[in-house]
């Protein structure tokens, strides 16, 4: 979330909509020339294998990617809740993103002032805001525990109620509802989107189909 509202460039690499993490390749599977080169003792160092397995379409044998059983580079352990079919469940990253990436079309994202806040040592937040537009704060927390986080105060002109405009799938808010903007529970881990806008307001599409081309 912090890299998609912030101003500037943002970067989207191979399986980060989903979600993924890099997959664990073993020595006797490794194939990039840069991990087999140092050697079964710091291949894990230099290969780029663990950020090439094959891309997680849905939960089926091979996560869809081939209807074969066996694959250049092994499947990621967790292909069978981190794949394309997240689409169609409420809460997914893919969806999460999909919601960011929205955002960044509004006038707000790509032209609003930016100002940073630190609430604790592990809770970061900061605002974008545009005249005559809604105003977003964006609240994260990357520590262990949980925080409760007062951002009215550290933005006096917010209103006491906001739009919870997108969370983490961590989160325990639901994108829609309305929150109070003293009371922001933080469980760790966990980011969310707020904005001024109402209830009603900038409702995001999300198509009931979506063709998949293998």
């Amino acid at each position: 979330m912090m890299q998609t509202l912030l101003p500037g460039t943002a970067i989207t690499y191979y399986g980060d909509k989903l979600g993924v993490q890099d997959t664990y390749v073993r020595w006797n599977q490794t194939v990039d020339p840069s991990g087999r080169n140092v050697g079964m003792l710091r291949y894990t160092t230099f290969s780029r294998d663990p950020a090439r397995s094959p891309f997680p379409w849905d939960d089926s044998e091979s996560a869809g990617f081939t209807n074969g059983t066996q694959t250049w580079l092994p499947i990621n352990p967790e292909y069978w809740r981190e794949n394309l079919v997240q689409l169609f469940k409420f809460k997914s990253h893919l969806r999460t993103y999909r919601q960011l990436s929205n955002l960044r079309q509004i006038p707000t994202i790509l032209k609003g002032d930016l100002h940073t806040y630190a609430f604790f040592q592990w809770v970061f937040g900061f605002s974008r805001s545009f005249y005559d537009h809604p105003t977003f704060f964006v609240v994260i927390n990357f520590g262990s525990k949980l925080e409760k986080v007062n951002i009215k105060a550290a933005r006096d002109t917010l209103p006491e109620v906001l739009k919870v405009k997108v969370s983490s799938i961590n989160s325990g808010y639901v994108t829609g509802n309305m929150a109070r903007s003293d009371t922001i529970i933080m469980r760790p881990k966990a980011a969310l989107v707020f904005s001024t806008s109402k209830p009603n307001e900038d409702i995001f599409f999300f198509p009931k189909t979506i063709k998949i081309t293998y």
